[in-house]
C-alpha cells in the first residue's frame, strides 16, 4: 500500500493502524489475533520468524492496571518484542497529554515503543519530544525517554524501520 504524504495526513488513528498493520505484513510479518505479549513471543519463538498483533494488552501507570497498545510486534531485533503506537488526528486536541501518557507508561514496561503518526500530530509530538530533551539536559539522537525510540511519520518509520522508502 502506498499513500502519499497528504493522504497520509488525512488518516485518522484507526486507519493509520491498519496502514501499519499492512506495512508490516509487506515487508513479511505475520498477522497473528492474540491479546496478550507471551502469546506473541511464544509464536515467534514456535514460528522463527516475524510477527506481530492489534490491540494486546499491556501494563499501564496511573489507570486500571492494564490498556491497549496498537500493535506487538517480535523480531530478530525484538525478539522480547516491541510496541508500535499510531496516532492520527489533525488538531493539536489532546497531543500533549497523549504523548506524556505514552512516555510514562513506556517506562513501566520493558518493550521498546515506537510512535507513528500523520504528519500534523507527528510536528506535535516531536515539539514535545524537544522539550522534554531540553528539559531533561539530555539533547541528542542517543536520548530515549523510558523504552520510546522515537517518533516518526510512516515514510520516516519505514524508512528507518525497513530500510525502505515510502
Amino acid at each position: 500500500m502506498n499513500y502519499s504524504s497528504g493522504i497520509m495526513d488525512a488518516l485518522g488513528g484507526k486507519v493509520l493502524e491498519r496502514f501499519v498493520a499492512s506495512m508490516f505484513e509487506e515487508e513479511g510479518y505475520r498477522r497473528l489475533a492474540f491479546k496478550h505479549p507471551e502469546s506473541v513471543l511464544a509464536e515467534y519463538r514456535r514460528l522463527g520468524k516475524p510477527v506481530f498483533s492489534m490491540q494486546v494488552t499491556i501494563p499501564r501507570i496511573g489507570s486500571a492496571g492494564y490498556g491497549l497498545c496498537d500493535l506487538f510486534i517480535t523480531d530478530s531485533r525484538h525478539p522480547d518484542g516491541a510496541i508500535i503506537e499510531c496516532k492520527g488526528q489533525s488538531t493539536t486536541g489532546s497531543v500533549t497529554e497523549k504523548t506524556h501518557s505514552i512516555a510514562n507508561n513506556s517506562g513501566a514496561i520493558p518493550w521498546d515503543s515506537y510512535i507513528i503518526a500523520n504528519s500534523a500530530y507527528w510536528a506535535f509530538a516531536r515539539a514535545w519530544w524537544n522539550d522534554e530533551e531540553e528539559r531533561c539536559g539530555k539533547k541528542g539522537s542517543d536520548y530515549h525517554h523510558g523504552h520510546i525510540k522515537g517518533a516518526y511519520t510512516c515514510s520516516q518509520f519505514r524508512e528507518s524501520f525497513f530500510g525502505r522508502q515510502t
